[in-house]
């Protein structure tokens, strides 16, 4: 547990960001932990009481992701995906 700053500080080197999708509330005694993580992995926090939830949440934080990748030519334009 303690490694993982060290390993998302690594993730975020080789471009790879974490998001935290989480079953609980913002008031769980977990919640500041899981917002560190997602901070420190460049991603996205979602809380849910409802597990079924999840899918629509794993859908939400995949968009938000897509959103914003996108490939680059040599010259650093973009390139029509």
């Amino acid at each position: 547990p303690g490694e993982f700053r060290k390993l998302l500080a690594e993730y975020e080197q080789e471009g790879i960001t974490t998001s935290v999708l989480a079953v609980g509330t913002t008031s769980d005694p977990d919640a500041e932990l899981l917002r560190e993580v997602a901070s420190l992995g460049k991603g996205n926090i979602l809380f849910t009481d409802d597990a079924e939830e999840l899918p629509r949440l794993f859908t939400q934080d995949t968009m938000s992701v897509a959103r914003n990748t996108f490939l680059v030519g040599e010259n650093g334009e973009p390139i029509p995906g």
